[in-house]
């Protein structure tokens, strides 16, 4: 380099290179200064193998279903020798799990193995053109997107669910909520939950965001008729064909005191002799509580 007006020249030839080589080249700059300051910079120099094949496209890309048959050609690539020479091609880095092949003497980029958008969305290859008389080799990216199918049901964060509630709840209160995923991605991924009829009508007395999973109440609960529900839950997906799970959810209902203990007869009479000893019998007062609760615990007092 000419210290003064700054031109960079070759001190000596290249030696031959069967590819392009690229030097990073480190520049000072100094003043004459007191004291002096100086600058640098780095730029690379490429120094490009005449005899190198020339892709026609500087990237390559391409979009394949993550279900495409194996064996299925998905890219041509194409390269040519300036010595007019074949060219022949290989795959050098980007698929260590080896799920790609490219044809030796044709460039045709096929799947040998199957694909799986949830462990790898992308992959960056880069593909290797070598002339075959003289040796020279140029290199491509090249970018295939895995695009994401419906294969991956929902999956619910519990094997089931359970939770207690009191029969004094208002409508509307929530349960509990359910809450399955996706693996799948964008509309695929995206879940809607509903409660399954049965005999036990749970529907009626339940009922299930269809986004978020949170069961509610949706009607008046009752110890004494009914002490325990068990439905089914089911999470699908929007994919087509939609994808399902379902789990099994149980409800407890708690007691609560809501009924006031009810006489087993309306009027009750008795007659006794007036020369009756203490704690001789007169009569039997009989009540009972709806409330199971309660049902083993009245007392009873007279006024």
């Amino acid at each position: 380099m000419d210290r003064l007006s700054g031109e960079l020249r070759l001190r000596r030839a290249f030696e031959a290179d069967l590819s392009s080589v690229e030097y990073q080249v480190l520049v000072f700059a100094r003043d004459m200064g007191t004291p002096p300051l100086s600058s640098s910079v780095t730029f690379p120099v490429t120094v490009v193998n005449r005899a190198m094949p020339v892709f026609d496209r500087p990237f390559y890309s391409v979009k394949v279903s993550e279900d495409v048959p194996i064996w299925t050609p998905i890219l041509g690539i194409n390269a040519s020798s300036p010595e007019g020479q074949s060219v022949l091609y290989t795959i050098t880095h980007g698929d260590p799990g080896t799920l790609f092949s490219i044809g030796f003497d044709t460039g045709v980029i096929s799947v040998i193995a199957a694909l799986d958008y949830e462990t790898s969305p992308s992959h960056r290859l880069i593909i290797r053109a070598t002339d075959c008389l003289t040796g020279a080799r140029a290199e491509v990216d090249v970018e295939v997107t895995v695009l994401d199918v419906n294969d991956n049901p929902p999956v619910f964060e519990q094997p089931s669910y359970k939770t207690v509630i009191s029969e004094s709840a208002m409508i509307g209160t929530a349960a509990l909520q359910v809450l399955a995923t996706d693996s799948d991605s964008e509309k695929n991924a995206a879940v809607r939950y509903q409660i399954i009829p049965d005999r036990t009508n749970s529907t009626d007395h339940f009922h299930i965001d269809s986004s978020s999973g949170l069961i509610l109440t949706a009607r008046s609960l009752d110890h004494e008729t009914i002490q325990r529900y068990v439905f089914l839950v089911k999470a699908a997906d929007n994919g087509f064909p939609p994808l399902s799970s379902e789990v099994w959810v149980t409800v407890d209902v708690t007691d609560t005191n809501d009924n006031a203990p009810v006489f087993n007869q309306l009027l009750y009479e008795a007659s006794i002799n007036e020369l009756a000893p203490k704690g001789h019998f007169v009569t039997c007062i009989q009540a009972s509580d709806a409330d199971r609760s309660d049902a083993e615990r009245l007392k009873s007092n007279t006024t």
